[in-house]
């Protein structure tokens, strides 16, 4: 497992970015190229997308978990990279990006459970043509765990303290694509610059095993998109 307070060793050196860009006249950044709010498929108990998203980001990386007293595995957060898929949007990549992305992340055992190894990056940035723009990770808060996207120390942000969210859940539906994956989730932002609402979407992987013994812990590969808006 992938111990939370080792993020700060664990970040992998920036790649050089595909170009960015950013609304003058609006506070919320955006991607290198728009994709249509038409794209996407909500569940119906979620907010409908009121405009396209700002960022369309592909996240892989580990989901981490704890098992409490009732022999059932807890969420503690998770650990991935993220990177800009907007520019893929057109392109029948576009649609399987996650899962291709997962499936190359599954069979990397260099990584072993580290999705934030230079490595396993690499692998990403060349198999797919993406550069890494950010990390998603969690932190303990003063009202609990807050799940974050962060943007300020990789790709085109780096060194903008605005480039980050720290957001709370709000809704949650099962994945329509199967029980193995982790649940699709709206969060509204508590804090930062990057964005008000993340979606997480189309999710790949990342459940936990059904039962466990009181206090092991494991850590899961997933991968899926973040919708920011």
């Amino acid at each position: 497992m992938v111990a939370l307070s080792l993020l700060s060793l664990l970040l992998a050196p920036a790649a050089l970015a595909a170009p960015w860009r950013r609304d003058g006249g609006n506070s919320t950044f955006q991607g290198a190229c728009s994709v249509p709010a038409s794209a996407f498929s909500l569940p119906s108990n979620f907010d409908a997308l009121p405009s396209s998203p700002n960022l369309v980001l592909m996240g892989f990386g580990i989901q981490n978990y704890t098992c409490n007293a009732n022999g059932t595995f807890d969420s503690i957060g998770a650990i991935g990279q993220l990177f800009d898929v907007s520019c893929l949007f057109g392109t029948p990549e576009f649609a399987t990006i996650q899962t291709d992305a997962f499936e190359a992340w599954d069979s990397c055992p260099d990584s072993g459970t580290n999705p934030l190894s230079a490595a396993m990056a690499q692998q990403i940035q060349d198999r797919f043509n993406l550069t890494v723009d950010g990390q998603h990770y969690f932190v303990n808060q003063s009202n609990g765990l807050e799940a974050v996207w962060d943007l300020t120390s990789s790709g085109p942000f780096k060194g903008n303290s605005n480039a980050i969210v720290f957001a709370h859940k709000v809704k949650t539906a099962n994945s329509p694509d199967g029980s193995d994956n982790v649940a699709w989730v709206e969060l509204k932002k508590d804090s930062g610059g990057l964005a008000n609402t993340v979606y997480r979407t189309n999710t790949v992987k990342g459940q936990p095993p059904p039962s466990c013994s009181s206090g092991a812990a494991t850590s899961v590969k997933y991968a899926a998109k973040y919708l920011l808006l």
